[in-house]
């Protein structure tokens, strides 16, 4: 052990005995020379290290490579200040780290609201890992994709024509879990809403002002497609059918729809069968 690691080690274990600039520039030492036990020890110790000299430790956490030293901010946030614990979800999600992300998710009343916003919009995002060439293709010869479509009443016009282009032109690849065909006598909305949800492979999203209103059923179908989307990764196809982009809510923001509003204007058949050919292919995608 060199004589400059001995003294950071005794800085480390003695932090009353430096000032903070001191004790800041030991931090960087230890994350240049990849001393994880430093870099855990200080921020595990919220009461003998101040959230300055915490902050320093997480600025290092990305050169050490290893997210685990932030273990404690997650399960014992109330001895962290908001944006120490904000900072540790974002690296969480520059790293790529789903575990404590979904902590946050999973258990909302121990943090603040921002944090579980902010945790469910970077799991939301994050790119899964993929199955293999080999497994995708066995699965493409054995089995129908599963689509589900979500949509306002208002738009259920267009969620069946979506449905029956589907249907009539690739039977063979997709099947439509569409509420219409699945209604049986003594089932409930509700019952049938999660039996779709929970089999599809891929959604559909009709996005239009209406949908995005914090009430009704459309609503419970996006918040279960963001449910599927954080823990298990499946993903979707966003539609926009009228209003601007502005409509679309944060946790959306990152996704390009395929854009059906110039059809809605001129009713051109021609612009559907073009923008659903975009439709297709997002689907399909959703295997790779």
């Amino acid at each position: 052990m060199s004589e400059k690691l001995k003294l950071i080690k005794q800085m480390i274990n003695w932090p009353s005995l430096y000032n903070e600039e001191q004790l800041i520039n030991a931090i960087k030492y230890a994350g240049e020379i990849k001393e994880i036990n430093i870099i855990k020890q200080v921020i595990n110790n919220p009461l003998l290290f101040n959230m300055t000299l915490i902050n320093e430790a997480l600025n290092q956490v990305k050169k050490i490579s290893d997210f685990s030293v932030t273990e404690n901010i997650f399960y014992y946030s109330k001895n962290y200040t908001d944006d120490i614990i904000m900072k540790a979800i974002e690296l969480a999600g520059e790293i790529g780290n789903e575990t404590y992300l979904q902590h946050v998710v999973t258990f909302p009343s121990f943090f603040k609201p921002e944090h579980v916003s902010e945790a469910t919009i970077i799991l939301f995002n994050l790119p899964r890992q993929t199955r293999s060439l080999t497994e995708n293709i066995d699965v493409m010869q054995t089995k129908k994709i599963k689509v589900a479509i979500s949509y306002k009443t208002i738009d259920k016009w267009f969620a069946n024509k979506i449905s029956e282009f589907i249907s009539k032109n690739f039977r063979n690849e997709f099947e439509i879990l569409f509420d219409e065909f699945i209604v049986y006598a003594g089932n409930s909305l509700p019952e049938i809403l999660n039996d779709m949800l929970e089999k599809y492979d891929c959604s559909i999203m009709i996005w239009s002002p209406e949908y995005f209103k914090e009430s009704g059923w459309a609503k419970i179908e996006r918040d279960a497609i963001i449910q599927r989307r954080v823990l298990e990764g499946t993903r979707f196809v966003p539609i926009l059918l009228r209003g601007e982009h502005n409509i679309i809510p944060k946790i959306f923001s990152p996704y390009v729809p395929v854009d059906f509003r110039n059809y809605i204007k001129t009713k051109n058949e021609l612009e559907f069968q073009r923008q659903m050919k975009k439709v297709i292919e997002g689907i399909k995608r959703q295997r790779l």
